[in-house]
């Protein structure tokens, strides 16, 4: 029985994407990445966006952050892509909201309101 060789096939090594930005948008990366209120998410993805602009690889800022290599990769394309909005969710499909915005604002103007006679606070149904 004669055993054939395959010939190997030569992987090319991938090579991520190397990013620039202006000094503005460094700038928004840095506040963003000290950000205290901002979402976590996008905490995260302004670190790596700022690790990637500082020419790391990613799986060095994948061990930096304790995060996997292929969230660091997907974060560096569609900074590259889009910039500072591209580090934010994108829409996802879902039921839509019930209640809009101008409800919440209603009820907390009404609860900044002192309650009806007789009442000492306010309760949901008084509230409603």
């Amino acid at each position: 029985m004669g055993y054939t060789v395959q010939p190997r096939r030569l992987r090319m090594a991938r090579v991520a994407q190397v990013l620039t930005c202006t000094p503005e948008e460094k700038s928004a990366l840095i506040q963003l990445s000290r950000s205290r209120s901002e979402e976590a998410r996008l905490v995260e993805r302004a670190k790596i966006a700022l690790l990637c602009l500082d020419g790391m690889r990613n799986d060095e800022v994948a061990r930096e952050l304790s995060i996997r290599p292929n969230t660091v990769g997907v974060c560096r394309k569609r900074f590259s892509e889009q910039g500072i909005p591209g580090l934010r969710d994108q829409p996802r499909s879902g039921k839509p909201a019930t209640y809009g915005p101008e409800l919440k604002s209603r009820i907390l103007s009404q609860l900044e309101q002192s309650p009806p006679d007789g009442l000492a606070r306010w309760d949901g149904g008084t509230l409603a």
